[in-house]
Order: C-alpha cells, then sequence, then structure tokens
C-alpha cells in the first residue's frame, strides 16, 4: 500500500521588516498611524506555548481594504522569551502584504527613518528565519 504524505506549505509572501525601537506598543503603532496615515489598532496577543512557558506577545493591524493592502505591527518580546528567537535585536517586526511600487516601499522606509521612536529598522526575508511560522497570523 502506497503511504501519502501532506507537507504543510505555508504563504510567506509579505514584507518584513525588523524595527529596533524602545517604545511601548502602543506608543509606536500611533507614530506609525501618523507617519503613514494608517489606523494600527490593537488586536488579541499573539499566544505561544513553548517547552511548558506560555507567552503572549502584543500584535496591531491595519487592513486598507479598498487598496488590497495588510499592515501587522507585532512585538518580538515578551515577559518569557522571543517570538523570533533568532532576531533577538528586533523589537518589532512590521509585516506588510500586497502589491507596492518601489516608490511606495521606498517611501515606506522613508518614513520608518523619520520616526523618533524607530532607532533602526531593515528589511528581514522571512524564508532565512528558523522560526518563521511564528509570524503566520
Amino acid at each position: 500500500m502506497a503511504k501519502l504524505v501532506l507537507e504543510e506549505v505555508y504563504d510567506l509572501d509579505f514584507w518584513l521588516i525588523g524595527i529596533s525601537c524602545h517604545s511601548k506598543p502602543h506608543r509606536l503603532a500611533w507614530a506609525l498611524n501618523k507617519a503613514l496615515d494608517w489606523d494600527l489598532e490593537r488586536q488579541d496577543d499573539i499566544e505561544l506555548t513553548k517547552k511548558g512557558t506560555d507567552s503572549a506577545f502584543p500584535w496591531m493591524s491595519f487592513i486598507d481594504d479598498e487598496n488590497f493592502k495588510e499592515f501587522h505591527l507585532l512585538a518580538n518580546r515578551s515577559g518569557n522569551g522571543y517570538l523570533i528567537p533568532e532576531q533577538k535585536q528586533v523589537d518589532y517586526f512590521l509585516e506588510i502584504i500586497g502589491d507596492f511600487t518601489e516608490e511606495q516601499e521606498e517611501y515606506i522606509e522613508t518614513q520608518l527613518k523619520h520616526i523618533n521612536e524607530v532607532l533602526m529598522s531593515f528589511e528581514i526575508d522571512p524564508l532565512s528565519l528558523k522560526s518563521r511560522n511564528n509570524l503566520l497570523i
């Protein structure tokens, strides 16, 4: 009898930006909303259990139905660990889903550099992350 093996395939087709910032999640979301004319709102925390320890990670999101884009701001740190442990220098991840022109990407990158709360921001390839499944919302 033939054996059928199913593999889970996840859609990691999003633009991922790592942000270093000492501000609280609501403060960074407010600054992003103001600078980029978004409307990030608090969602239920992302909860993970690793080795019997529960962790909750704050999450904000904004869905732009008119332009078919989604924006998610995820905290990388909780009291019990990291969402993506191999990126300990990152305080927040900004997931951007949708099609963007180069000009739109450059605009977002430029605006991030001008936000006082953002110490540093840089693009990350989600496929390079060992814990990338933790980013799937």
